[in-house]
């Protein structure tokens, strides 16, 4: 089974998420995609200044980031 750890920054330009994963096979790689997807989302929010939607996706990374947590 393929195995992922991952430790990296995504930086915002006000601030940055920093994660450790390690997770295995489809398991690893759905979670690598919904972070990846949420600060692609950010990112283009940002430029067109979306406030509430930039706060949406704010709100789903820290309930991805607690759900981790707790496993």
């Amino acid at each position: 089974m393929k195995k992922l750890h991952l430790k990296g920054t995504y930086e915002t330009g006000e601030g940055s998420l920093t994660f450790t994963l390690d997770k295995e096979g489809l398991e690893a790689e759905k979670v690598w995609m919904q972070i990846h997807k949420l600060m692609t989302d950010l990112k283009y929010l940002k430029k067109i200044s979306d406030e509430r939607e930039i706060e949406r996706k704010m709100d789903e990374l820290l309930k991805l980031a607690k759900s981790m947590k707790g496993e």
